[in-house]
């Protein structure tokens, strides 16, 4: 399972990956061959690694992205 999963940063702290893998896994999860777990569900705003990646930029503003981050606390 090693090579199957990737977080989406380098930069990350190693405890962040180890906390969102065990999120990941809590309730199990069924790999099949060839599957990767890249932990990018797409919507940067509520995405732990938000700090440590720089794919948000290529959707969002900054003005954007700060906007709907304090929407994602709010909820």
């Amino acid at each position: 399972m090693r090579d199957n999963i990737c977080l989406p940063s380098e930069k990350a702290p190693v405890e962040l990956g180890y906390r969102e893998i065990r999120e990941h896994f809590k309730e199990g999860f069924n790999a099949l061959i060839g599957w990767v777990i890249d932990f990018c569900f797409s919507y940067c705003p509520d995405c732990a690694f938000v700090d440590y990646c720089n794919t948000w930029e290529e959707t969002w503003t900054k003005e954007e992205m700060e906007e709907e981050r304090r929407k994602c606390k709010d909820m």
